[in-house]
């Protein structure tokens, strides 16, 4: 299963800034529909819903975080180059 995220925006370094979280939704639909062996494209969450949403209330059970997902990427590939 090959995931697309969404590269980071200006509106999502603000949120960081702010001590936010911006929300990856991955398509699960399309894993049980096609299988294991699907291209899929993750999308954000809406920005204000991500803005509005208190600094300490986690994210819902099925959005990851963006930052976070974008550092295990970068981890992962600086260890695929060595």
């Amino acid at each position: 299963m090959t995931i697309r995220m969404p590269e980071p925006s200006f509106a999502d370094k603000v949120i960081k800034f702010l001590g936010k979280k911006r929300g990856i939704i991955i398509p699960n639909k399309a894993i049980e529909k096609f299988g294991h062996h699907v291209y899929v494209k993750a999308y954000k969450e809406s920005f204000w819903k991500s803005l509005l949403r208190p600094g300490y209330q986690e994210l819902p059970e099925d959005m990851v975080d963006l930052f976070s997902f974008q550092d295990l990427k970068d981890e992962a590939l600086k260890d695929f180059k060595r």
